[in-house]
């Protein structure tokens, strides 16, 4: 069995080894894939989380389909915040982007379609602070804990999630199940998490005037109902493979 979650294998972004910040995304890009062949079999049953992950595995690496079984994680909505937490500024139109500063992650995109918008508003990032920035409108909080992410999902008036590469993109779930609206990056595995969700709108990934525009049209306190991801084949179905071999 394999149990696989890197979608950077399937990348042809020319990440270096020489550079101290892309150095793990080069390895994943271009020694990972070698590790994982090394594992692979004929009877080699293969896990996955998403569709998309399964059919690019598959033409990567000559795998058979029928060997990969894609099973959706097992995920419950965010605990509900505390009584004692502060309340965010209802004033302005409060976004939340949690995501590790990788260039892929695409914060840029985010940074160029903010001062387009026409409207006072607040981006709660999960990245550094940035000495001398001087941009109001982004707040960089750093690393959150699950209490913390859940303030911001419940607190929030939408999820962006501009992310090019992702294996699963699990903020796009925990949003969906609090109902949250969500702006994503028009990718496969965005399409393949919110499947059936009716908050979710999706954007070019690079285009910050189209960033500007569907973050322009929300609505301040909006929700939907929550993602319903019970039809989905989950951990429990992972396990009972794993006993019948």
């Amino acid at each position: 069995f394999v149990y696989f979650h890197q979608s950077l294998v399937f990348e042809n972004a020319a990440w270096s080894w020489t550079d101290a910040q892309q150095r793990t995304l080069w390895f994943y890009a271009h020694v990972y894939p070698w590790a994982v062949r090394c594992f692979l079999h004929a009877d080699t049953r293969v896990f996955v989380q998403l569709e998309g992950i399964k059919n690019s595995f598959a033409q990567k690496f000559g795998h058979d389909p029928d060997k990969i079984i894609t099973v959706f994680p097992t995920v419950g909505p965010p605990m509900s915040p505390s009584d004692d937490d502060t309340p965010l500024d209802a004033s302005v139109l409060r976004l939340f982007y949690p995501a590790l500063p990788f260039a892929y992650k695409n914060h840029q995109v985010l940074c160029e379609a903010l001062p387009q918008l026409g409207r006072p508003c607040r981006l709660y990032l999960t990245t550094p602070p940035v000495p001398g920035e001087g941009r109001p409108e982004l707040v960089r909080l750093g690393q959150l804990d699950k209490a913390q992410m859940a303030r911001l999902y419940h607190q929030c008036d939408a999820l962006v999630f501009p992310s090019k590469v992702e294996t699963f993109g699990l903020p796009l779930l925990e949003a969906a199940l609090c109902g949250l609206p969500v702006i994503a990056a028009d990718k496969p595995y965005a399409r393949d998490v919110l499947a059936g969700y009716e908050g979710a709108r999706f954007v070019d990934a690079d285009d910050p005037a189209a960033w500007a525009a569907a973050i322009g049209a929300l609505r301040c306190g909006v929700r939907y109902r929550p993602i319903d991801v019970s039809g989905r084949r989950s951990w429990d179905y992972l396990f009972e493979q794993l006993w019948k071999k």
